[in-house]
């Protein structure tokens, strides 16, 4: 089969008659269900309500995740603080005094973990 470039002309016709027969039938548009059912004043309530809803819902997740990290961090950093404190005033085996182990890991009288 040999392909061949088609007439530009010769598919206007057919893109008029798409394009009248689109624009003659806007009925067939709104035959969605969903397109029809938000007439009822209930039913607009609960697509707006849940539209609001699927909006903030990732807004609201991501600055969980960003508050439960902030608060881990500062957890973090306030066991490596005791852990400088230990260090600094000496206290050996002592589970802070370890800059490895920030408060988490019990650390053995001998230094051993």
């Amino acid at each position: 089969m040999k392909w061949t470039k088609r007439n530009p002309a010769r598919s206007l016709p057919t893109r008029a008659v798409a394009a009248a027969l689109v624009l003659a039938a806007p009925g067939v548009a709104a035959a969605c269900s969903v397109c029809m059912t938000g007439k009822e004043d209930d039913t607009r309530i609960a697509f707006e309500l849940m539209t609001a809803f699927m909006t903030v819902i990732p807004f609201v997740l991501a600055g969980g995740v960003f508050y439960w990290l902030r608060g881990r961090l500062r957890e973090i950093e306030a066991g490596h603080e005791r852990a400088r404190a230990a260090s600094a005033e000496g206290i050996e085996g002592h589970a802070l005094a370890s800059p490895n182990a920030p408060g988490l890991v019990a650390v053995k009288a001998t230094g051993e973990r």
